[in-house]
């Protein structure tokens, strides 16, 4: 169930009927510039990890593949790059949804295209004298100095040879493209997916197999990709002193940033989609989350772990018990607790395992607390639980790591009321001496939900 998450439907007849972020107008704004180009056209479009990229270009590619304008591929780099040359699974990919299309016309191309397959020394050496001249069985001993002049003098007419073989094989490869595309009657657009995961190398092959082999008239790339993550492939490839943004110029034409997917209503949606909202949750606890969320900053993909984690913890936990009569002041500190610690998890789960673990010294507190309480919860109602957030969330953790205490300075005081009060001693189981809520989060701990 919890995977549902991740496993969108993405409908041939609407394909973003699913859009949380009205990424619809953007694909249409981009599908116009698309239409108006006459030549190649390289478009990268760029965000960071885990906000939706994948998404938008499978809803985008589908809208598109619904027009007689266009014929779509997509081609997942990141699944694809232990090959030696990105020209392979591009053809394939290529073959695999062109083949229904017109077969014998993807066939040329493919039987041009593999021509061009880059190979190893070695192995191009056997090929292009069909087996005469088998490079790994040479010694280099056994010949004098005339002898290996002579012999790199072969070797050199050979890739001689081999470079006009390609020149050739290139431009007929290019030849192909173009008489397939008039075959088709419609712009061809390559959807190329994770590109920045790629190993250095891979990176660089592919965007030099798309600008030296592709740039004909109505085949258009759409990159999807992080483009920081990219100009750090390029600088440990190229080294540290080369102009990375400067270097992708060369290959892109236009370049796209998507805007910042609004988090507060994707978080809403998936609280509704897996009924985590009750008359407990909506006033004391959601707001928190919506809180920590954005100051600990969590992408989609983060939030979506953290549902599944919530999932799972917050049926178990006191805030979630309608049956319980609560205080106001109770329920607030159970959503401050079963909000705060789960985000800590997914954002940074080696401080979330000093805190389950009570391996963590006095700084701990202001190296969670990165940010102004009163600042981030403005807009809920409570304001003075905001004034002690800190004191509370201090008190919390110097009860976990020391449960034998029974102070009286574990009373906190949320509000004016006699009853606005709450002693985090509560919290304590009596036998083991744990904080309750702790034995709700182990469990759910052994759940492997990032595998």
């Amino acid at each position: 169930m919890i995977r549902d998450i991740e496993r969108l439907e993405i409908p041939n007849s609407n394909p973003f009927k699913n859009d949380r972020f009205g990424r619809e107008a953007i694909a249409d704004n981009l599908e116009k510039i698309i239409r108006r180009s006459n030549g190649s056209l390289v478009i990268s479009v760029d965000a960071s990890w885990g906000m939706g990229k994948t998404t938008f270009i499978q809803m985008w590619k589908k809208k598109l593949s619904n027009s007689n304008r266009y014929q779509t591929l997509y081609f997942n780099a990141w699944e694809n790059d232990d090959t030696n040359d990105p020209l392979v699974p591009i053809m394939a990919s290529m073959e695999e949804e062109l083949e229904l299309v017109d077969n014998d016309g993807i066939e040329k191309v493919k039987e041009v295209g593999i021509q061009l397959v880059k190979k190893s020394l070695p192995s191009a050496l056997k090929i292009l004298t069909r087996g005469i001249l088998d490079i790994e069985k040479i010694k280099l001993g056994d010949y004098n100095e005339e002898k290996l002049v002579e012999l790199a003098g072969e070797i050199g007419s050979i890739e001689l040879k081999n470079h006009k073989n390609q020149k050739q094989a290139k431009s007929k490869f290019k030849q192909e493209l173009k008489d397939y595309r008039k075959l088709l009657k419609k712009k061809v657009i390559f959807f190329i997916d994770e590109l920045d995961k790629c190993r250095p190398a891979y990176v660089i092959e592919t965007l030099e197999r798309i600008k030296h082999l592709f740039d004909i008239e109505g085949y258009i790339f759409i990159l999807s990709l992080d483009k920081q993550q990219l100009i750090q492939c390029i600088k440990m490839f190229y080294g540290n002193e080369v102009d990375s943004s400067a270097f992708l110029r060369r290959f892109i034409d236009l370049e796209y940033s998507l805007p910042e997917p609004d988090r507060d209503s994707y978080l809403e949606f998936l609280v509704n989609k897996f009924e985590l909202k009750n008359q407990n949750t909506e006033d004391f606890f959601i707001p928190y989350l919506k809180g920590f969320v954005k100051v600990y900053n969590l992408s989609l993909r983060d939030i979506n772990k953290l549902i599944y984690y919530l999932n799972i913890v917050l049926p178990m936990s006191d805030l979630f018990a309608l049956s319980q009569s609560w205080k106001v002041v109770d329920l607030q500190v159970f959503g401050i607790i079963y909000s705060l610690f789960p985000v800590l998890k997914t954002k940074s789960n080696d401080k979330y395992q000093q805190f389950i673990n009570k391996n963590f010294d006095s700084d701990f507190v202001s190296e969670i607390i990165t940010f102004n309480p009163e600042e981030t919860f403005k807009d809920i109602r409570f304001s003075r639980f905001n004034q002690l957030f800190i004191d509370i969330v201090s008190k919390l953790l110097k009860l976990n790591k020391d449960s034998d205490i029974s102070s009286e300075d574990y009373w906190i005081r949320l509000e004016s009321r006699p009853d606005s009060e709450f002693n985090l001693i509560w919290l304590l189981d009596d036998k083991s001496k744990k904080l309750r809520f702790i034995n709700d989060f182990e469990f759910a701990d052994r759940f492997q939900l990032d595998k």
